[in-house]
């Protein structure tokens, strides 16, 4: 079986993803799917002791990709979804996506859930 997974986000600058994203078929990932992603497959190893194994592995590692961490889509999951005006230099951004960004770096080394950034911890216009 499989021991260790990796979930890494396409990326654009390959052709196809540039020319798809031009046409419009395809989007960039944003930070929050790759959170939200490591958290279901995190909560899957907590549920599956319950089950058989399927395979010789007794519990699977899995971890996100986290370069060009970012340039992934998307500010704080907070803001107002219909603001268009994102300032990528304010300190609010930078805080908030670094804490994020240590919340998955932990859950990669310690494969366990860790608590996401809360409002009080983030520093965007609504916390």
């Amino acid at each position: 079986g499989v021991e260790r997974s990796c979930v890494i986000p396409t990326r654009i600058g390959n052709g196809w993803t540039d020319l798809q994203f031009a046409n419009g078929d395809w989007v960039r990932p944003k930070a929050e799917d790759l959170e939200d992603v490591l958290d279901e497959l995190l909560n899957s190893i907590a549920i599956a002791p319950q089950s058989p194994p399927l395979t010789s592995v007794e519990r699977p590692a899995y971890t996100v990709d986290l370069w060009d961490w970012e340039l992934l889509a998307g500010p704080c999951p907070r803001r107002e979804a219909s603001e268009q005006a994102i300032d990528h230099s304010s300190s609010w951004e930078m805080t908030c996506r670094t804490l994020r960004k240590n919340r998955l770096e932990e859950m990669n080394l310690l494969q366990e859930i860790v608590p996401r950034v809360r409002r009080s911890n983030c520093l965007c216009p609504e916390g």
